[in-house]
């Protein structure tokens, strides 16, 4: 086959394994982006505003998992037609139903189709989700490789009802859980609306083409293409509340309007040049992207146009060394922005060693600069933010070990009234990440633990200790028919202060006040897979309130007591 567009198929989903329903929850969880807020209808980043380059990163949107996005698409002759149907069932009529299908319309063009739709009424009062998202897309190749393209269409609509929390969270401990939704919140008619809408295509052609075999399978490897990309993006995040407690919002600017909103649009367009040498592996590329910009809310508006010139260089230095390396800098629209990574590797007996270093020199999102609202009111004049990263890892067998120090100045951190502010003194994060995977029989290990230290909480607001563990038994009947899982998933952390949220931004903050974790959360989880048909079965926090804790992983935004889930993924492939 012939990946002429990428090297990644990810858009088709593989029957690989059953570890799918415990690893990727049915809620975003994570233990490295630790503000996770319980269940569907709860608090999500306000995707306007995020900095995600920005490790660790806490202004998370827990939706994404269930949103299409453009991913890396490789041409595949592998299956004719892959179509995939999954659903569960979880409490309170939580439920998910995602249906993917990909098909070969002829030998060389393909297209698939993508729809997922989430709802939950949710435990709390006034907390219910409904996200709807569809994908269309199209990749083509002609016979001789020279020339493919991937193109299609994105959609992604998510509805919230906004409680802003509870006001008093010692009452949850003394209410039943039937009565949880007469626990008073915060906002009481609180919604909020976020959509976005892509179109995208990338297409490349190949003026030379090495044929290269392997196990009598032939591939195609682009030795000189030109590669162009496009996409147009618009996105929407509005919020609207008539009835609120009277502490919660610090200003109201306008009697009248209860509704705060943001909008962005961009038209981004990327030409590379590339050369490939995969005898010498050597691989060359540069070339030069154009982001032109459109921000609003309800006053403010901001037009803008970047012009980046980019490269990349990979190549190996000696027999085991490898050393890649990307950089971009901005030649028009924000003078005095780069990016450069720089990464050395080296291969020894199963063993890899090495580093990685990134500088990166930042404008200040739209987000942080201006804002008017109903609640909010800003009009900011932040300079760059520069960033310097250092990393060490070393993989072997059974464990990896990571070293992380990242440096910040003039980082842009959200204070305790919920707006941005510019801390001009260095913020510096270390973390020490160990993680583990081994086999005793058919009994799996793996996970991972982190040490974390900030010189600035108000910055980074980080547990010392976080730590993930998955623990089960495997198993094939029947001559590997039937393959079951059966384990336990645990995630703990130490007590710290969890970043508040604000629903009207649609971002964490921080917050001194309250502290959240010092507990277990354990789940349970059985999966089976029958030929192409899966069955799942998941009981979230398995403690509840049997070890005596209420569960928080962020400021007055409980977690679910137990729950219980079910799933079922059918798969038809030719």
């Amino acid at each position: 086959s012939s990946d002429l567009i990428s090297n990644n198929s990810n858009q088709v989903r593989h029957d690989t394994d059953l570890t799918a329903f415990q690893v990727t929850n049915l809620v975003f969880k994570n233990t490295d982006n630790l503000n996770y807020c319980g269940n569907l209808g709860s608090a999500s980043g306000n995707p306007l505003a995020l900095r995600l380059n920005n490790l660790p990163q806490y202004g998370i949107n827990q939706y994404n998992l269930y949103k299409c996005t453009m991913r890396p698409f490789g041409f595949s002759n592998e299956r004719i037609i892959d179509t995939r149907i999954f659903y569960t069932r979880g409490v309170k009529k939580e439920q998910n139903f995602c249906v993917n299908h990909y098909q070969h319309i002829i030998k060389n063009l393909a297209a698939g189709i993508d729809y997922f739709r989430v709802v939950s009424p949710g435990l709390y009062k006034n907390q219910s989700a409904d996200i709807t998202a569809f994908d269309v897309y199209m990749l083509f190749e002609t016979m001789n490789h020279r020339y493919g393209f991937y193109t299609g269409y994105i959609s992604n609509s998510e509805k919230n009802e906004e409680n802003g929390g509870l006001i008093y969270d010692s009452l949850l401990t003394y209410t039943k859980r039937s009565n949880w939704s007469t626990v008073p919140v915060h906002l009481n008619d609180g919604k909020s609306y976020n959509r976005n809408k892509s179109i995208f295509l990338r297409h490349q052609f190949n003026f030379i083409i090495d044929e290269q075999k392997k196990d009598s399978i032939i591939s195609s490897v682009p030795r000189l293409f030109l590669q162009h990309e496009f996409h147009y993006d618009k996105e929407s995040y509005a919020f609207d509340v008539t009835s609120w407690d009277s502490a919660y919002f610090l200003n109201t600017f306008d009697s009248v309007s209860s509704y705060d909103s943001s909008f962005f649009g961009n038209i981004y367009n990327k030409l590379i040049f590339g050369f490939n040498n995969e005898n010498k592996s050597i691989s060359i590329n540069g070339g030069v992207e154009n982001l032109i910009s459109h921000y609003t809310n309800d006053r403010t508006v901001t037009d803008s146009s970047f012009i980046n010139i980019t490269g990349q260089a990979d190549f190996v230095l000696l027999k085991d060394v490898s050393l890649r390396n990307s950089i971009s800098a901005n030649v028009a629209g924000a003078p005095g922005t780069f990016y450069l990574n720089s990464g050395l590797q080296y291969r020894f007996n199963n063993q890899t060693a090495g580093l990685r270093l990134i500088l990166k020199n930042e404008l200040p999102a739209f987000f942080e600069q201006q804002y008017q609202s109903t609640h909010f009111r800003w009009d900011n004049s932040f300079g760059n933010t520069a960033i310097s990263s250092f990393s060490l890892f070393y993989e072997r067998e059974f464990i990896d070990v990571n070293a992380y120090f990242n440096s910040y100045k003039n980082f842009i951190t959200w204070s305790r009234t919920a707006t941005p502010v510019q801390i001009s003194q260095g913020v510096s994060v270390l973390s020490l990440k160990l993680g583990y995977h081994f086999k005793t029989g058919d009994f799996y290990y793996r996970g991972n633990v982190t040490l974390n230290y900030s010189n600035s909480n108000y910055a980074f607001s980080l547990p010392l200790f976080n730590s993930y563990t998955s623990v089960y038994y495997a198993h094939s009947f029947f001559k590997k028919v039937m393959n079951i899982q059966v384990g336990l998933d645990c995630f703990y952390n130490t007590a710290y202060y969890a970043n508040g949220f604000n629903p009207a931004t649609a971002h964490f903050y921080y917050q001194d006040v309250t502290t959240t974790g010092n507990f277990a959360y354990v789940d349970a989880f059985a999966a089976a897979r029958i030929k192409s048909v899966k069955f799942y079965f998941k009981c979230e926090n398995v403690g509840g309130r049997l070890w005596g804790s209420d569960y928080y992983m962020s400021a007055h935004y409980p977690l679910f007591g137990r729950a219980f889930k079910i799933g079922v993924e059918w798969r038809f492939y030719d």
